[in-house]
């Protein structure tokens, strides 16, 4: 999970809510200025579950021995870390539930397919491993589909449940997760490959910086343990077989250097919106950052905060902007608010997290001084 220090204490933030954010921003994205994501039928889903294997993880989420903090994801410990990114790429190689089983489910449990439902369903559908409430209500809000209030989208996901198309599980960070109980066919094997590079990546540059300490002063991050480099050497095996494997139905169609192109602009496209979003959860920014697209291109997009007089809300200027139409866009995600202090134990933990106080993080993003007209 992250942990956003806030001025009583830490916001609490899963995994799975900050890579479904940097899905929002990649669904909305591109101009004449800027490019739209390539491919997104694949992409997009790519990006949305590239953090789905933390899913798991927080069901239990743990206190940091060393601190008593609640633990971040940058301080899981590597045994931990590494099975998670292999499930995290396991989940992105899942298909997509048949909408025709799901209306035959419907149609059997009695449940009326009006409009709303349909449309709620075609969104619940298009997650693959697992969603929340908020995840509906944001998405549809992104695909500008009609204003369902947010009472009938909790009854249509009570019907839907009602009729075995999707389950519903309680986490204590996330609250209520639902999941489409159906068989999921049609994978494509590309974004298990990009999401695979994409850890791959990870691993490679944390053995890379342990080795320059090493190096340098002898020391490396907390302990020289050397099943640090056991654990990681063993995923960049084990991801190196995946993606041979996935590789053989991935290269149907394509030409060498096609195919290449593809893997790299895919993986480049999940590592630019997984850090776009990473950056917005850790902290509120009082400082401008920019993004690299493409180096090669000179693709970049700058943000700069503005002043903002609402609570949880951070407001930045994009320049170039680089979303579909005008602006402003506004996205959000949510958070468990917790007191600064440690913990003994991870019950301890799950407890303050099941009495903190559920909260909402906003972000607006509007073109810069010199877009305006």
């Amino acid at each position: 999970m992250i942990r956003r220090d806030c001025e009583d204490g830490w916001l609490l933030i899963t995994q799975v809510d900050h890579a479904h954010l940097a899905a929002r921003l990649a669904a909305l994205w591109g101009n004449r200025t800027i490019p739209k994501l390539p491919v997104p039928q694949m992409l997009l889903p790519a990006i949305r579950d590239h953090d789905e294997g933390w899913r798991f993880w927080e069901q239990n989420p743990s206190v940091d021995p060393e601190t008593g903090f609640p633990q971040s994801f940058l301080d899981v410990p590597i045994e931990d870390a590494v099975r998670i990114w292999a499930r995290s790429v396991e989940q992105a190689g899942k298909g997509t539930a048949s909408e025709a089983e799901a209306l035959g489910l419907l149609d059997r449990a009695g449940i009326d397919v009006t409009p709303e439902v349909a449309i709620v369903l075609r969104q619940v559908l298009s997650h693959r491993p697992t969603f929340t409430l908020h995840d509906v209500i944001a998405d549809l809000e992104v695909s500008a589909g009609p204003d369902i209030p947010r009472e009938t989208i909790v009854e249509i996901l009570d019907e839907l449940r009602e009729a075995k198309v999707i389950r519903r599980d309680d986490y204590p960070l996330a609250g209520s997760v639902y999941s489409v109980d159906l068989q999921l066919d049609g994978a494509t094997p590309f974004g298990e490959i990009w999401v695979s590079v994409h850890f791959t990546a990870l691993a490679e540059a944390m053995l890379a910086r342990r080795e320059n300490a090493r190096e340098q002063d002898g020391l490396v991050d907390r302990a020289d343990d050397p099943d640090v480099e056991r654990f990681a050497e063993t995923f960049l095996d084990q991801q190196s077989t995946v993606r041979e494997a996935r590789s053989f139905v991935a290269l149907r169609g394509f030409a060498g250097d096609s195919y290449d192109q593809l893997i790299d602009t895919g993986f480049r496209y999940v590592r630019f919106f997984d850090w776009l979003s990473l950056w917005m959860c850790l902290a509120e920014r009082d400082r401008p950052e920019t993004f690299s697209i493409s180096e090669r291109k000179g693709l970049r997009v700058s943000l700069t905060p503005q002043p903002s007089d609402e609570d949880r809300l951070q407001i930045f200027s994009a320049d170039p902007w680089p979303f579909q139409g005008t602006g402003p866009v506004e996205v959000a995600l949510p958070a468990v608010q917790v007191a600064g202090r440690t913990f003994r134990d991870d019950a301890e933990l799950s407890l303050a997290i099941h009495e903190g106080k559920r909260t909402e993080l906003r972000w607006r993003l509007v073109p810069g001084e010199n877009q305006k007209e």
